[in-house]
């Protein structure tokens, strides 16, 4: 794990969620370019039975040093996957869930998310 810090000075700088949500290569030229070559893989859609809720329990946002995309993006790629809703899991803080639930409220209101879409809050704590 140590060398995962040695371009740092610290652990509080490499987890410093600030810094990689200013970070221009963090956001969305990056994410455009990856949603680009899932683009041409092909979508998956998932297909749940009348009745029956498809989640996905453990995602993260750019808030986590493993993850590149941001709130509002993963909730809308998630509704067009077909999930009813996600678990937001970023490592060490509840940010991303913080903003994705602004964002989400904001999906909502311009109709691009279900009204019923669900978003649970969770964290993902190194020990």
């Amino acid at each position: 794990m140590a060398s995962l810090f040695k371009r740092y000075h610290s652990t509080e700088e490499y987890y410093d969620i600030e810094r990689r949500i200013r970070a221009p290569w963090w956001g969305r030229p990056f994410s455009s370019a990856v949603n680009g070559i899932l683009k041409t893989a092909g979508s998956p859609q998932i297909r749940v039975p009348a009745g029956k809720l498809a989640i996905d329990m453990h995602v993260h946002t750019l808030c986590s040093y493993c993850s590149f995309t941001r709130p509002g993006e993963l909730l809308l790629r998630a509704a067009f996957l077909g999930l009813g809703g996600i678990c937001i899991m970023d490592h060490h803080t509840v940010r991303g869930y913080e903003m994705a639930l602004e964002a989400a409220e904001r999906l909502k209101r311009e109709g691009l998310l279900p009204e019923d879409f669900i978003l649970l809050r969770g964290i993902e704590y190194s020990t």
